[in-house]
């Protein structure tokens, strides 16, 4: 697989810090079906505020999800939208 990364000038560390924990969760869980992960929402307009803003993200992905592999990734929401 191959993978760029393009990160805009002056993004927050910490959401760089979440995309690439939630990367390398999907990673881990299901290697190899995150084809790629997208900043979405008030982070990416310039609108973000760390005290009280959250982070969307959107991935595409390789492979159908079978009824296991979308059980995991809603595992993996619950640990990331806790944090």
């Amino acid at each position: 697989m191959i993978r760029t990364t393009a990160v805009p000038d002056g993004l927050p560390p910490v959401i760089i810090q979440t995309a690439a924990a939630l990367l390398a969760l999907l990673d881990q869980q299901l290697p190899g079906w995150v084809a790629g992960l997208w900043l979405t929402g008030s982070a990416a307009l310039d609108d973000f505020w760390p005290a009280i803003s959250n982070l969307d993200f959107v991935a595409s992905i390789s492979w159908p999800l079978t009824h296991a592999e979308g059980a995991r990734v809603a595992g993996i929401h619950g640990i990331t939208a806790r944090k």
